[in-house]
């Protein structure tokens, strides 16, 4: 009887041991093949974030094109994150962290995303001062990125991009965060006109050029595990050849225990 019960006890640690395990480390191929949609989905290694892990990957369809590009982070990722950071200028106070793309990124115009964790969220109040993710796709290097210099909270960008390069009812904010870029936010988006804020779409800019393309998500709307996919406003016109997303859309597999934040539809663009 005594060598049952310490069997099952041993047993019991063993399965709490490989859920815990589990939880901690998530599914870390390197790449991964739907056999349904002959699709590629290949991943960067790994970086820590709050008790777990972020990494990108970008789905390249049988023909080679990519079809979606973006960012995975684990459930463990979303606890134990840290409430301060590098970047300070006003409300703004937050976390980065650097990932590259696989090498199979390199026919859309991304070249590495910061994944920019905001415990306090930042201005204007009411509205984006929730705790947030923003996802910075950038389009130019990361060596570029960090001479970006920062300009006070009323002086506008003076050299913006064209207007053809950004989307109807977008506008330039006031203010460059440094090391970041000017921020153009849509007018008719729901949270700037009472809605809570959820999600939204922003587009970055410096030395005439768009820069980035960014999902700005609250950490509430990740952790409810939702199954989005939203419009990307496009431009009459792209500064660069390259595929461009259609939407972006926020999920969670359940079967990798990951939630994602990604660009999606990729399509051919002709530089103009």
């Amino acid at each position: 009887m005594k060598k049952l019960s310490t069997f099952l006890i041993a047993l019991a640690f063993s399965f709490a041991s490989c859920e815990k395990a589990e939880e901690v480390n998530p599914i870390l191929d390197s790449q991964v093949y739907d056999k349904a949609t002959q699709a590629t989905t290949y991943y960067s290694p790994a970086k820590p974030l709050g008790d777990g892990i972020v990494r990108t990957w970008v789905t390249v369809g049988k023909n080679g094109v990519p079809t979606a590009i973006g960012v995975s982070m684990s459930d463990k990722a979303l606890l134990g994150l840290p409430q301060s950071g590098e970047h300070h200028q006003g409300s703004h106070n937050s976390h980065e962290t650097v990932l590259e793309f696989p090498k199979a990124a390199e026919l859309t115009p991304f070249k590495f995303v910061t994944v920019d964790w905001n415990p306090s969220g930042h201005e204007p109040a009411n509205v984006y001062d929730k705790p947030h993710f923003d996802f910075h796709f950038y389009m130019i290097s990361n060596e570029l990125r960090k001479t970006i210099p920062g300009l006070a909270p009323t002086e506008l960008d003076p050299a913006p991009p064209a207007a053809k390069y950004l989307p109807a009812n977008y506008v330039m904010l006031p203010g460059r965060m440094p090391a970041m870029g000017t921020h153009f936010i849509d007018v008719t988006s729901p949270e700037l006109h009472g809605s809570p804020f959820t999600q939204t779409f922003i587009y970055g800019g410096y030395q005439s050029n768009v820069i980035f393309y960014e999902p700005m998500v609250a950490l509430d709307y990740i952790m409810s595990k939702p199954q989005a996919s939203i419009p990307v406003k496009q431009p009459a016109a792209y500064q660069k050849a390259g595929y461009y997303p259609k939407s972006y859309r926020v999920e969670y597999d359940a079967s990798r225990k990951e939630h994602k934040v990604y660009l999606a539809e990729l399509t051919f663009q002709q530089e103009q």
